[in-house]
């Protein structure tokens, strides 16, 4: 079977666990963790996470909250913007710095109908140019 948060909530319900530990199933576990509780489904079994709880997860998850995690405690992180349209993208790129080919390929990944409309996309300014990351896809 494969790993769905559906599939997990059908052994939820028929093994009745006290808790799950997200943290040593790798990625695959968090993920699994963060939609069962968006899901609702480890409350409604009174299952609680161990070894990590919601909030931590979430904050390491969460581009933007690990970023003001990090700045919270005076450490220094690269320009980054979260951003919706094509129009947000270009001006974030230009205003770190990164414009010219990165253009090209922010106009590729958010093309009409490239993400969906309940898409963002997170910007991060590094050596060699912008990063874009579609959230919950790898980076271009």
């Amino acid at each position: 079977e494969p790993i769905t948060p559906e599939f997990i909530t059908q052994i939820i319900e028929r093994e009745r666990p006290d808790a799950i530990l997200p943290t040593m199933g790798g990625q695959t576990a968090l993920n699994m963790a963060v939609a069962l509780h968006k899901m609702g489904t480890l409350e409604k079994y009174g299952v609680e996470l161990i070894g990590a709880n919601m909030a931590s997860i979430q904050k390491a998850e969460d581009r933007q909250l690990f970023k003001e995690a990090m700045i919270k405690i005076g450490l220094k992180v690269p320009k980054s913007a979260l951003v919706h349209t094509l129009e947000e993208a270009m001006a974030v790129i230009d205003e770190i710095g990164q414009g010219g080919d990165s253009h090209d390929l922010a106009l590729k990944l958010l093309a009409p109908g490239a993400i969906g409309k309940e898409e963002v996309v997170y910007i991060q300014a590094v050596r060699k140019g912008p990063v874009l990351c579609r959230l919950g896809r790898p980076c271009v």
